[in-house]
């Protein structure tokens, strides 16, 4: 995507505003009805878009909450929206007052505590075109070891709108899977993260940079050491092997095909997302977890987990041996490991029709 000069123009916001620690992030889209309008006796085409962009930041008394978030939106306009998903109670950090949503916590461990913000814009594109969407925002978190200075570097992350005259209604795709992960010293990490297109779009990966304002490399930037690359038809990503302890963060763009009238396929869009992996001292290396629901959080864990219940749902904690320590009753969502060692156990989830199986680190 090509650089922007506005840069220039939000330096002022940066150094005004507090650090909010951005971790990760995306900005997807879809586009909305009316796809016409009626002028007179000519029916003329819509290009109306809801776009959600998502960031996930630290979180807790102290640290600077992002109540709201602004969006460039490619046509040289942009907007502000407040954060959209969570409760409006019970906020780790209080600063937004009472009427703007929490956000959601998806880790909560010891000096880890990780939230999902979301918030939600609607625009009106005036034709046809290619239209480069960002935001961006002071911080990242402190201590990126592959971003040099990471805490002073704006967290910037972009998408591409491409619209064609006369084609349907086009959503981007979307990843079922959060972009923070936990690797282990000299094993493979593999994150998947469950893009998929609602339209059924064909779509296509590659490894990126993590961006600066503007859309070129951030100053300095490397990629993690070892092998690491991303399968170009799933979407699978592959770090062969992590070494050194610390957070990393990278990026990828997926991009989405669609044939045109002559059967040739053409680009209508991309997202990119920026994601960190937390490379941490385990007794074994674990996966990430399914996240189909349910699943286990935080993992490894210290003291508790949390797990995401559905209804009628039952679990049994069991050790790495085979076990069984302990069964729940329906309706718990969170279990105290406290009194356990350290070591490997496995979650079962005995679901009607169905039993899944999960591990998770005790530390």
């Amino acid at each position: 995507m090509k650089k922007t000069s506005l840069f220039i123009l939000f330096l002022g916001v940066l150094f005004s505003a507090k650090a909010t620690h951005n971790r990760a992030g995306e900005i997807t889209y879809k586009r909305i009805t009316p796809f016409t309008q009626t002028v007179g006796s000519t029916t003329v085409e819509m290009y109306n878009y809801e776009i959600i962009v998502t960031l996930y930041t630290d979180d807790g008394p102290g640290v600077a909450d992002r109540c709201s978030d602004t969006l460039y939106f490619g046509d040289g306009t942009k907007a502000v929206a407040y954060r959209a998903n969570g409760n409006t109670s019970g906020c780790l950090n209080t600063s937004c007052g009472s009427t703007v949503p929490c956000g959601t916590i998806i880790y909560n461990s010891p000096g880890y505590v990780v939230k999902k913000n979301n918030y939600v814009f609607y625009h009106t594109y005036p034709g046809p075109g290619a239209y480069n969407l960002f935001t961006l925002d002071p911080n990242r978190n402190p201590g990126v070891i592959n971003i040099p200075n990471s805490v002073n570097i704006p967290f910037y992350i972009q998408s591409r709108i491409i619209i064609t005259a006369g084609t349907a209604g086009n959503s981007s795709p979307i990843f079922n899977n959060p972009p923070i992960g936990f690797g282990y010293p000299n094993i493979c990490y593999v994150h998947n993260p469950g893009a998929y297109d609602a339209d059924g779009d064909s779509l296509s990966f590659m490894v990126t940079p993590c961006a600066a304002p503007g859309g070129s490399a951030v100053p300095g930037y490397m990629y993690p050491t070892g092998t690491f690359s991303i399968n170009p038809t799933s979407g699978v990503l592959n770090w062969c092997k992590p070494q050194g302890l610390g957070e990393y963060n990278v990026a990828f763009i997926v991009q989405e095909w669609r044939k045109n009238s002559s059967q040739v396929y053409q680009l209508i869009g991309q997202v990119e997302r920026d994601m960190q992996i937390n490379v941490v001292n385990g007794v074994v290396g674990v996966p990430e977890n399914n996240l189909a629901l349910p699943h286990v959080f935080p993992n490894p864990a210290h003291d508790k987990i949390s797990l995401t219940e559905l209804p009628g749902n039952e679990f049994t904690l069991f050790s790495s041996e085979g076990k069984a320590l302990l069964q729940t009753k329906a309706g718990v969502s969170e279990i105290d490991i406290s009194m356990l060692p350290a070591g490997l156990y496995f979650i079962r989830s005995n679901y009607p029709g169905s039993k899944s199986t999960y591990r998770f680190v005790k530390q």
